[in-house]
């Protein structure tokens, strides 16, 4: 996992417009969960955060 320079492990918090632009556009922010994804990087989140993505995914 990588580690800033503090030595701490990195973490990262997405807005969930840039995760739902992940996925539908690709581009920086899908970049972003690539290295999430690939280098470990630890995505944290929080009940609000999970609640407008879900009022997102689910607007017509």
């Amino acid at each position: 996992m990588p580690h800033g320079l503090s030595g701490a492990p990195v973490w990262i918090v997405a807005d969930p417009n840039c995760v739902v632009s992940a996925f539908l556009w690709g581009g920086p922010p899908r970049k972003l969960l690539d290295v999430v994804r690939e280098r470990g990087v630890r995505l944290c989140t929080s009940p609000m955060l999970i609640d407008e993505l879900r009022d997102v995914l689910l607007a017509p």
